[in-house]
């Protein structure tokens, strides 16, 4: 009797942990062709902040449709085609600047600074047209992707859940806390960590060639 109620025990708790695994395993992005990877780019030891308005899909709307959501991040663009050209289907929106839309599979991390008007080379960075960060005085742009040092240049193509960092003018001590900050975002918005929340609804833009899935 003794070894029956083991076995049983035994049973209940491996189904148990079956549950309580496959509960924690991530989802699959619905529409695989709509993907988001969080991002930050540090200079000098300071993290640029791209939340604000001039990097969003759209210009601030005159007014929210709510009185109490500030107006930068009322989430119009998407809904009534009011984007900024260049932005379709590669961006930022609903005042996040840590986490990229895509829209088209193949974009490149080149192709996202370009639609922000920021140049990226393979050793350069222009982040306006007063400024480009190059080499010089031994300092340099390093990129690493989900954790692994890449090399620093416009051609890397973005994927769903990607965490990119590029640093200029960092040792290797601030490089690992700067990887620790990265966020980890991108999972709300692709649905694959639902146990962390409902993201903000979001209509896709796309390439007709290659449509959104419903």
């Amino acid at each position: 009797m003794k070894y029956l109620l083991f076995l049983v025990s035994a049973a209940a708790v491996v189904v148990l942990g079956v549950f309580a695994y496959k509960g924690l395993q991530p989802a699959t992005n619905p529409d695989p062709n709509h993907m988001h990877a969080d991002f930050a780019v540090w200079i000098d030891g300071k993290q640029l902040d791209f939340s604000g308005p001039e990097f969003m899909s759209a210009p601030p709307a005159a007014a929210a449709s709510l009185p109490f959501v500030d107006a930068a991040f009322a989430h119009g663009d998407e809904e009534d085609g009011h984007v900024v050209p260049g932005r379709e289907y590669l961006h930022l929106h609903n005042g996040n600047g840590h986490v990229i839309h895509v829209h088209k599979p193949g974009l490149t991390i080149g192709d996202f600074f370009d639609s922000l008007s920021m140049l990226m080379t393979d050793a350069c960075l222009t982040v306006n047209p007063q400024r480009s960060y190059c080499i010089e005085d031994g300092k340099r742009w390093r990129m690493f992707v989900n954790g692994k040092e890449t090399q620093f240049g416009p051609n890397y193509v973005l994927k769903d859940l990607d965490q990119i960092l590029l640093t200029w003018g960092s040792d290797d001590a601030v490089i690992t806390q700067q990887l620790k900050m990265l966020t980890n975002d991108a999972c709300l918005y692709s649905q694959t960590c639902p146990w962390r929340g409902t993201p903000p609804a979001e209509n896709c833009i796309s390439d007709p060639a290659i449509p959104c899935v419903e």
